[in-house]
């Protein structure tokens, strides 16, 4: 199943929220505050659309092949050396290109 594009009204209301960076008609990308959040609250057993929903997001703007893949997504970067942080070299690699 593919994940649905965003409506103006949806990302209106997504970039609302504290806990997400950036908003496309494609995409949500959330802080490191709040994947290490939804991490901590799955470890100890939560539900990803229970956490979502506590913090505010609607889930149903989300839907759950979007959900799924936060699930998939959180976990994957936990096990990264730099967690749920930026790369380093990333951040390096952008400002070297604004000063070009």
């Amino acid at each position: 199943m593919s994940r649905k594009l965003f409506n103006e009204e949806e990302i209106a209301e997504l970039k609302q929220s504290p806990h997400i960076t950036t908003v496309t008609k494609r995409t949500v990308s959330f802080t490191a505050e709040f994947k290490q959040i939804m991490y901590e609250s799955m470890a100890r057993g939560e539900r990803l659309a229970t956490i979502i929903e506590m913090y505010g997001l609607n889930t149903g703007i989300l839907g759950e092949a979007r959900i799924r893949g936060i699930f998939q997504r959180i976990h994957e970067c936990a096990e990264r050396e730099e967690a749920f942080a930026r790369k380093k070299l990333q951040c390096e690699q952008a400002q070297w290109l604004q000063i070009q």
